[in-house]
């Protein structure tokens, strides 16, 4: 999955929630940039991001990778 996929799938998750976050925000902090924003959206997006990173890394036909 690219960023802009990965941004735009964190994007409408965190929107039927009620998050803060804007696409810029998100996108700033996919890149590692500091966001003026909630602590608790700001943790939710680098978790979000954080598990999608490791699902990169899943091999689906390897149960060692579980």
């Amino acid at each position: 999955m690219g960023n802009i996929d990965l941004m735009n799938s964190i994007q409408s998750s965190f929107e039927i929630e009620g998050s803060t976050l804007t696409v810029e925000q998100i996108t700033d902090l996919l890149d590692s940039k500091r966001v003026l924003a909630p602590h608790k959206d700001i943790l939710e997006v680098k978790n979000d991001i954080a598990v999608y990173e490791q699902l990169r890394e899943f091999d689906v036909y390897d149960l060692k990778s579980l």
